[in-house]
């Protein structure tokens, strides 16, 4: 039985009934409590959401309706704080990447530059793509969360 999310507008509580409904499934299928939830168990949810491509936010999300669902039934939330350090690391690496994916596509080297590219980064130790990734950076600089 669920717990009644009475305090949340209706849209919210159909969140994060959904939420709770697929964290219990997937607790079932790998044999771990539902509730109350070990906070060990809540880490390797969320990073298991991540591997499967959920946006940090849809992530934070999930969390929270755990929390409300540990919340009204009289526990404690998990504490899953060194997951969050890892998840935020995680988003923040995938803009760095879409930042250089985006902007990659607008360079353009003719065959003059590319070799002069290939000694520049063989000088450097690194490959010409990691190269270009870097002058991206350096022009575009990643966003800070």
């Amino acid at each position: 039985m669920r717990p009644a999310l009475t305090e949340h507008s209706p849209e919210t509580s159909r969140k994060y009934a959904a939420a709770f409904g697929a964290w219990c499934r997937w607790a079932i299928g790998t044999h771990r409590p539902a509730l109350p939830a070990r906070a060990n168990d809540v880490s390797e949810y969320l990073l298991h959401l991540a591997e499967r491509g959920y946006a940090l936010v849809t992530i934070k999300q999930v969390y929270w309706a755990l929390a409300a669902m540990h919340r009204r039934s009289g526990h404690p939330k998990p504490d899953v704080t060194a997951t969050w350090v890892e998840l935020s690391k995680r988003a923040r690496a995938r803009e760095r990447r879409d930042v250089t994916r985006k902007h990659a596509v607008q360079l353009r080297v003719t065959a003059v530059e590319f070799e002069q590219l290939k000694v520049e980064a063989k000088a450097a130790g690194c490959s010409v793509g990691r190269l270009l990734r870097q002058r991206v950076l350096e022009v575009v600089p990643p966003t800070t969360a």
